[in-house]
């Protein structure tokens, strides 16, 4: 679970601020007790280094204090995290100081300075290159990224009681208002740099690039600058992936998994691209203040006959159930998203049986449960023992989606639908004993402690935003290798590498369930086996 307060084990206000050192091995401290690893941490601050130059070049400098840059970095490593993990409210940056970033008696920054040099190298290629006819034009260096080891020592943990974090202030300095100011809003100001850096986040791009007649002409919601931020920093995470799996690829280790092709050729990745912006949502719950309105629920005479008939044993009014044929919803559920979201495309793509429907009931403009039956816009037998067993198994299609979604699984109902179905024809059948025990388990954890449950479900979906990326870049690798490329990933982090094969067999499945499943059970014998040990 993703505290609402991070405790650390130690103390802000014994850290001297503008210690490098010292302030970094609070840093670590703090970011240990976090449900992240070190690979997101390095990227974070690939990405600091990034923004921060970016800052730095706009207001026209090419050289500052170095004490300077590598404090502000810091700063954007930590909002960045923070804000990735949606706890920047309860875990503030804990400094507040002011530093000359033109003093350069302590010297200047290296890495801003070459930054800037490889920078303007480029721009001066480009230019090189469409302004002069005769000779060909040069190819563009790469974008330089400075190196994460160069400006992140590795400290050793300290240990002790842990204390929730303080804001304090330096009494080295006194900062201006102006600084103070600039340093508290750093998390505004760098969503804002990063939705102008980024093409992507930006909702009036797509009309300026060659975009379809019906992109142009439908109005395009704002994006968020909070969920801008997040696109930006999984689109960082993905080209890191990407270029550390691309690497490994070529090392002898990696085992052909059961989908290489028998007659040498290669077969195609699974995925060829990735889109933060259909991938990263928005915060876990973000719309359900929303009124929800109730749609014509299918008949409850009509359920309970069905029940008594196919349903024999199992009382309807029992942990999740609250009626024939109904599952309760958590009031945290993100309904918008997990249910509303695409909910027109079950029936366009005919993912239900026919005359079968999924509604909801609603109660003070908030859904409460899920309701599935006969569509009650027709009129049907109540002899009709072959659709009887047809609601029946719908309802279990649902139940099974809903089991995950108590836990915090980011698939949507439509996107379980269509899995159900290519799972369905392939001849793999739904185990309806293990869903249901998982779905009262899971209602059992939601009602002995309410707020824990709520947690863990965003805290699922704010490691999917940093995994998806990654798994991604995995699955855009070449499928013989696939297999052993995930097993590495998810073993990579040990006490959570149960939910990153869930993260796995999530993203996976929505391009591949069987392949997805397959390896899901063999990488959970695997983890079984290890903990055995």
């Amino acid at each position: 679970m993703a505290p609402k307060k991070t405790n650390t084990d130690a103390d802000p206000s014994k850290v001297s601020p503008l210690n490098l050192a010292a302030r970094r091995q609070y840093m670590e401290s703090f970011f240990r007790q976090l449900p992240i690893t070190k690979d997101v941490i390095e990227q974070a601050r690939t990405k600091a280094i990034e923004l921060q130059s970016k800052h730095l070049a706009g207001r026209g400098l090419s050289d500052v204090n170095v004490v300077y840059f590598e404090y502000h970095v810091d700063v954007t490593v930590w909002r960045l995290i923070m804000n990735l993990l949606m706890i920047t409210k309860s875990n503030p940056w804990p400094w507040k100081v002011s530093i000359d970033e033109n003093n350069l008696s302590d010297g200047t920054s290296p890495i801003f300075r070459e930054w800037c040099r490889s920078h303007r190298s480029s721009a001066e290629a480009q230019g090189s290159a469409s302004g002069t006819s005769q000779s060909p034009a040069q190819p563009q260096p790469p974008q330089h990224q400075a190196p994460v080891a160069s400006a992140a020592p590795q400290p050793s943990v300290a240990s002790g009681t842990p204390q929730p974090p303080v804001q304090q202030t330096s009494s080295k300095t006194a900062a201006p208002a102006a600084s103070v100011a600039r340093i508290a809003g750093l998390g505004e100001e760098l969503s804002k740099l990063t939705v102008k850096s980024s093409p992507k986040a930006t909702p009036k791009e797509p009309v300026e690039e060659k975009a379809s007649p019906e992109a142009v002409t439908v109005p395009q919601p704002p994006v968020d600058a909070t969920l801008a931020a997040k696109r930006e920093v999984a689109q960082t995470l993905f080209d890191g992936e990407m270029k550390r799996q691309g690497q490994k690829c070529l090392l002898p280790g990696i085992q052909q998994s059961r989908w290489a092709t028998s007659d040498g050729q290669q077969p195609l990745p699974y995925i060829t691209s990735f889109d933060p912006q259909v991938q990263i949502r928005g915060d876990y719950g973000a719309r359900n203040h929303e009124d929800i309105e109730e749609p014509r629920l299918p008949s409850l005479a009509l359920r309970e006959k069905i029940w008594q008939s196919v349903c024999k044993g199992m009382p309807w009014l029992s942990g999740p159930l609250c009626g024939p044929f109904e599952l309760a919803l958590p009031a945290w559920l993100d309904f918008h998203d997990l249910v509303c979201q695409d909910f027109e495309r079950i029936q366009a793509e005919k993912l239900l049986d026919e005359d079968i429907v999924i509604a909801w009931r609603v109660s003070g403009k908030r859904p409460v449960s899920l309701v599935i039956g006969p569509n009650p816009a027709e009129i049907h037998s109540h002899e009709d023992i072959r659709f009887w067993i047809q609601v029946r198994n719908n309802w279990w299609r649902v139940a099974w989606w809903l089991s995950s979604a108590y836990w915090g699984s980011s698939i949507r109902l439509v996107e379980h639908l269509r899995e159900v179905r290519d799972l369905a024809c392939e001849g793999q059948l739904i185990d309806v004993p293990a869903s249901m025990t998982r779905l009262f388990e899971a209602w059992g954890d939601i009602m002995s402690d309410p707020l824990l449950a709520r947690n863990k479900a965003s805290w699922n979906r704010n490691n999917m935003e940093m995994w998806v990326p990654q798994i991604h870049a995995i699955l855009a690798q070449p499928r013989n290798t696939v297999g052993s490329l995930l097993d590495e990933w998810v073993f990579r982090d040990m006490p959570n590498a149960n939910i990153r094969a869930q993260g796995v067999r999530d993203a996976w499945s929505r391009v591949a369930p069987v392949d997805a499943i397959s390896w899901h059970q063999n990488a959970m014998l695997k983890l079984r086996s290890m903990l055995q040990q």
